[in-house]
C-alpha cells in the first residue's frame, strides 16, 4: 500500500519496489496507468504524497480479509490552483 500511494509529480517514490510488488505483467501495467493518468495533476500542483501505517492489527489469522484493522495518515503536499505565478 505505502509503496502505490508515495509518490512525487513525476511518478512513484519507489519504483524498484513496485516491480517486486506487482510481479506480474497486467498489474504493473495497470498501476503504471494510474500514474500516468495521475501525473498532469500532481506536476501542476506540484504534489508529494505520502502514507504512513501507525498500526496493524492482524484478529484472527484464518479471516484475515474480514479480521483485520490498521491505523494509517494520508498526507498530500503541493501547490493550489490559486498559488500558481502567473
Amino acid at each position: 500500500m505505502t509503496s502505490t500511494a508515495q509518490r512525487n509529480p513525476i511518478g512513484p517514490n519507489l519504483p524498484d519496489r513496485l516491480d517486486q510488488m506487482y510481479l506480474e505483467e497486467p498489474a504493473r501495467k495497470k498501476a503504471a496507468a494510474l500514474y500516468k493518468k495521475q501525473n498532469p495533476k500532481f506536476k501542476l500542483k506540484e504534489i508529494h504524497q505520502t502514507v504512513e501505517v501507525g498500526e496493524l492489527n492482524i484478529l484472527d489469522t484464518r479471516k484475515m480479509k474480514e479480521s483485520t484493522s490498521s491505523i494509517s495518515h494520508h498526507s498530500r503536499s503541493g501547490r493550489s490552483a490559486a498559488s500558481r505565478p502567473v
